[in-house]
């Protein structure tokens, strides 16, 4: 009797000690549940790169998309600036009978324009502009053109502009252009100045580092018969520039058959002779003698 009671007693014990076992064990698992969870929301997540490998069919079509469309930016671009230039064009062409106070804000932003024949257009308008100096700043920015078409354009503006003011500057400006045509519209330019105009020019174009400018310049001193052109050709005999001395030397003989080797023998023979000449240097003696 008593050893089955010890039996029970025991068996009891037993399986409380096993319900033990299981509750510590579920804790325990709940617990470290619960740890590793929190570890794992703890750890940074990684951020979706630009530069992802290419490992599905989707990113390879996404990737093909951004393609296309940066090689289609240009080609949009383009259009636009295509739209723009037509729009510049039918703009400018309608300033033709505008008066120029009017169109010259339009007339300025197309000259700045990227597109070659709108700045060519602009600047034909100028050509049209006639006794009006306020085209003047816009031809100063025509003749910085990199284009040497509009440059040549700016200065056929001043031959057809019949302005009495200062227009050496400019003038200037296209007889150290690097291009030929340009300094040869220049030339064709000074030709139609005003003698006033013109000889303020041939004072500055005879010393140019251009050959073709200064032969130019000097063969209009020829047709400039006044004290004023030998007294710029003694300014150029002192120079000792033996080229510079030959061409002045040609002007000389042209218009007083005298030729010089320097400046000191050609500002002796002008002091001792000047009295001679009339103001367009005809000889006063000759005069005289005609007279009866």
């Amino acid at each position: 009797m008593k050893q089955a009671r010890s039996r029970t007693s025991l068996l009891g014990a037993n399986a409380l000690f096993c319900v033990v076992c299981l509750g510590l064990a579920l804790v325990i698992g709940l617990l470290t549940a619960v740890i590793l969870a929190g570890f794992s929301n703890s750890q940074p997540k990684p951020k979706t790169s630009m530069a992802m490998p290419i490992e599905s069919g989707a990113s390879i079509a996404a990737l093909d998309r951004d393609t296309k469309q940066a090689t289609a930016a240009p080609v949009a671009a383009e259009q636009d600036e295509e739209t723009s230039k037509d729009v510049w064009l039918n703009a400018l062409s309608g300033l033709e009978f505008t008066p120029f106070d009017q169109a010259a804000p339009q007339i300025l932003r197309a000259l700045q324009s990227k597109d070659r024949e709108v700045r060519l257009r602009a600047v034909n308008l100028l050509v049209a502009s006639k006794d009006n100096a306020a085209i003047l700043p816009l031809l100063a920015i025509a003749q910085r053109d990199v284009d040497a078409e509009v440059r040549r354009d700016a200065l056929a503006a001043l031959n057809n502009s019949s302005l009495t003011v200062n227009l050496t500057p400019y003038l200037l400006s296209g007889a150290i252009d690097g291009d030929e045509e340009v300094r040869s519209s220049l030339v064709e330019t000074a030709w139609s100045l005003s003698p006033g105009q013109r000889d303020e020019f041939i004072a500055q174009a005879v010393h140019s580092s251009w050959q073709d400018v200064s032969s130019s310049a000097f063969e209009m001193l020829k047709h400039e018969s006044s004290r004023k052109t030998v007294e710029l050709l003694l300014n150029v005999y002192a120079t000792n520039n033996i080229t510079q001395i030959k061409n002045a030397n040609d002007v000389m003989d042209a218009l007083v058959n005298q030729t010089f080797s320097n400046a000191t023998e050609a500002a002796a023979w002008w002091q001792q002779n000047q009295g001679n000449y009339q103001d367009d240097l005809s000889l006063k003696i000759a005069n005289s003698d005609s007279n009866p």
